[in-house]
């Protein structure tokens, strides 16, 4: 057994969890104990019991509780009785100060963390079947996840320069474009998560593509990581969504809304009829069309810099993978993303209980918005229910897997099409949840995929029935 160093971490730890009242309790819920090693562990074990039953520092108690260890019968009584005397010491002489012990406890807190992650997760890679080497990444990535804030006392109410802080720096938004969405902050945040639901083939990847641009064209970091297609699709769409790029010659029409006055004291408008025009864009059939492009981007530069798209296969991505790749771009590329786009959480990695896997990855997510104070944005499937065509709104009952999805996301947004309204380019979106400001409301939308146009057009909707029938007026004309 080595000599005990006076002073050190873990010592000054003791020590005021034997004699400090004021934040023995802190101590003892938040430091686990086998992070304590050798005759501190044992020490720390017995204290804690003392502060559980008694709800205060042992002090001069903690000699009664260690009174085995202290017997001459027990080989290490020496070592226990140096350390008794230490603490006393160090209690008596006053120099220990709350702030420097607190912020040496987080230190060896981290290293303790990573040491026992490192050992809890190579026996489960000796195992080598994919849930163990799942969970060995699960552990690993835990265990570098910090816990910065573990000894903050959190805000006091009555300190305004933290409790009023909200008013010098409000959480930052990211515009989506949609204006009925920006006015009422429903759009993506830092710390939070944004989730899109669709069906199958129903604009995922397209909605994640916009607000990708759309944080670029705010000067934003962009990073977009896709599962679902390959990264060069992904580059295509945004080039298309950037520049309004057909596939082939010909004409293309977009369609936009008419407004009217409803009732002049509310002063506010709703759908009167669909405006449709017709007109010629660039296309990928047209000659030269990589020296065009060129030229456009490079007249574009300061908006499409500082958006990188990476691409992970389907159903391989783990959440140790995403803060590895993370890091690495922090490291070799000075690159620290503002918004992370997900195409799309349900293709990431999974164990053997599926469902668990995605809540369990989407709590993840939302944890990494947190600490890297990120806008993180993801999408997922609608379910089978929500296939239907006699379903008409989707809400989040609909969501495939894990209900957990929707009660971690801080934003939940649902894409809805009739077979009517896709033929005319038109969709709705429904604000299931939003936590910062008004939710359960809808926008219609136009767009136009052929250009990557995933918002040509949006307003929001008052009336329904009207809605429905310039439906059915301009469907009956085509």
């Amino acid at each position: 057994m080595p000599d005990v160093l006076p002073g050190s971490v873990q010592e000054n730890l003791i020590t005021m969890l034997c004699f400090d009242d004021a934040n023995c309790s802190l101590i003892s819920t938040s430091m686990p104990l086998e992070y304590f090693e050798g005759v501190y562990q044992e020490i720390a074990s017995r204290a804690y019991l003392y502060i559980e039953k008694y709800k205060t520092a042992p002090k001069d108690h903690i000699a009664d509780e260690l009174a085995d260890l202290l017997d001459e019968k027990n080989k290490q009584n020496v070592i226990y009785d140096r350390v008794l005397k230490s603490i006393y010491r160090l209690n008596e002489g006053g120099g220990l100060t709350t702030k420097y012990v607190m912020d040496s406890a987080q230190r060896f807190m981290k290293a303790q963390k990573l040491k026992h992650g490192l050992i809890d997760s190579h026996e489960l890679v000796l195992k080598g079947d994919d849930d163990s080497l799942l969970e060995a990444e699960r552990i690993i990535s835990d265990a570098l996840t910090p816990d910065d804030n573990l000894f903050d006392p959190g805000i006091w109410l009555n300190d305004y320069s933290r409790s009023l802080a909200f008013l010098d720096a409000p959480a930052e938004a990211f515009q989506t474009g949609i204006p009925a969405f920006d006015r009422v902050g429903v759009t993506p945040r830092r710390g939070e998560l944004f989730l899109f639901a669709a069906l199958p083939s129903r604009g995922k990847s397209w909605s994640l593509i916009h607000f990708g641009l759309m944080a670029r064209l705010q000067g934003r970091n962009v990073c977009h990581i896709t599962l679902e297609m390959s990264d060069d699709s992904v580059s295509k769409r945004y080039a298309k969504a950037l520049f309004q790029i057909a596939e082939r010659r010909g004409n293309i029409t977009t369609t936009s809304f008419e407004m009217e006055l409803v009732k002049k004291r509310e002063k506010f408008k709703d759908l009167s009829f669909l405006v449709t025009k017709s007109r010629d864009v660039l296309n990928f059939e047209d000659a030269g069309i990589r020296t065009k492009l060129i030229d456009k981007m490079k007249k574009q530069k300061h908006r499409i810099g500082n958006l990188v798209i990476k691409q992970f296969p389907s159903g391989n991505l783990t959440m140790a993978q995403l803060t590895t790749f993370l890091d690495f771009l922090e490291r070799q590329n000075k690159f620290i993303p503002d918004i992370i786009l997900l195409d799309y959480i349900d293709l990431m990695k999974v164990g053997s209980d599926r469902r668990e896997s995605i809540g369990n990855n989407t709590i993840a997510l939302r944890g990494m918005a947190v600490e890297r104070n990120v806008a993180l944005v993801t999408a997922t499937q609608i379910n089978r229910a929500g296939m239907n065509d006699e379903v008409s709104l989707i809400t989040s009952e609909y969501l495939a897997e894990d209900f957990s999805k929707v009660m971690t996301a801080d934003t939940l947004i649902t894409y809805n099409q009739t077979n009517e309204e896709k033929k005319l380019g038109l969709a709705r979106l429904w604000v299931d949840k939003s936590r910062n400001d008004e939710d359960k409301f809808t926008v219609a939308i136009s767009q136009h995929y052929p250009t990557g146009q995933f918002i040509v057009d949006s307003m929001r909707m008052r009336n329904q029935s009207r809605w429905e029938k310039v439906i059915e007026e301009n469907a009956e004309d085509d």
